[in-house]
């Protein structure tokens, strides 16, 4: 195992330099996301490279504004607003992206269609910005941000014995001893029939960013099967001196697959960013209210058991 320190002072004592392309790329990968394939737009940097649509068409204009990123252990900036006309070639889903590119050794800002990126080592490295519906005359709708920002740290809040029925068609609470002495099944059975829901409510921490937030949830089935079940969630924050009354905000869906064996644990994969209603606000505290329901347009013939959420938030740069 051989140890290296650098950068330091010099080119003959120790790890002193000169220092190869790749260890300068390896260093800041390690610092800024070597696990972050979509790491990273530096926070606080300008305007942090926002999307806007910034000229309507059709075609419409997509904007990106000044800031800076680390993208795969190279850094990137720009003081220029830059911008791209979105293609009337074929209507779809668009990603604004930053572009590495080994061939030209550039970093820029382009509009790729699709929801996937291209995120090979030595060829292209592709990180998101946003998400966008183009239609066939070029009318941009749906703009949806996707950067993810470096060191604002991802934080977890879990919530399962908090969660409670709804009162008109709740989920029924459950719990089965399945050997005793030997770990229980306890939770929420949703039929697959009838549109039920849970909800709950938690003080997001003050180090919340007030941004979006992903999930997963843990599960269990009562039926012998390998389909699909699909849990719906959406949330909104209610501040001190608000109604409670008002409505949730978007939807964000999660699908898993049973697999063959009554009361296993299943765990979903972690969803997509989920808009909170209502407006969160720093120096509040922000009461967010959940909503879990199963989509009975799902496959799963019988109850999916529901047990928790864990909810994944983007805590705010420095903040103690």
């Amino acid at each position: 195992m051989t140890q290296v320190s650098y950068p330091w002072f010099g080119i003959a004592t120790g790890d002193a330099g000169p220092y190869t392309f790749a260890q300068w790329n390896t260093m800041y990968r390690a610092i800024f996301g070597e696990d972050r394939d979509d790491y990273g737009v530096i926070q606080n940097v300008e305007n942090e490279l926002a999307i806007t649509i910034s000229a309507t068409g059709p075609p419409d204009t997509i904007q990106m504004d000044i800031g800076a990123a680390f993208i795969h252990g190279m850094y990137f900036s720009s003081d220029a607003l830059e911008t791209e006309v979105v293609p009337t070639s074929a209507a779809g889903t668009y990603q604004a992206v930053l572009v590495k590119n080994w061939s030209t050794q550039t970093v820029r800002f382009d509009v790729r269609i699709g929801a996937s990126l291209t995120q090979t080592d030595g060829v292209l490295w592709e990180i998101p910005l946003a998400t966008f519906q183009v239609d066939a005359a070029g009318n941009v709708t749906a703009l949806a941000d996707l950067r993810q920002f470096i060191f604002e740290g991802q934080q977890t809040v879990f919530l399962s014995l908090s969660m409670y029925p709804e009162t008109t068609d709740g989920a029924e609470a459950i719990q089965t001893e399945l050997t005793s002495g030997q770990p229980e099944v306890k939770g929420f059975a949703f039929d697959q029939t009838t549109s039920e829901a849970i909800q709950s409510y938690v003080a997001m921490p003050p180090k919340w960013d007030r941004g979006t937030f992903t999930y997963r949830i843990s599960w269990t089935s009562t039926v012998a099967s390998t389909d699909t079940v699909i849990w719906d969630v959406a949330a909104v924050v209610v501040k001190d001196g608000d109604p409670i009354d008002v409505a949730f905000g978007t939807v964000i869906s999660v699908t898993d697959n049973a697999q063959g064996v009554a009361n296993d644990q299943y765990i979903t994969t972690i969803s997509g960013a989920l808009t909170v209603g209502g407006t969160p606000e720093d120096n509040t505290v922000d009461m967010m209210f959940l909503r879990i329901a199963r989509d009975i347009a799902d496959a799963l013939a019988g109850d999916a058991v529901f047990q928790s959420i864990q909810i994944f938030y983007a805590a705010k740069q420095n903040d103690n």
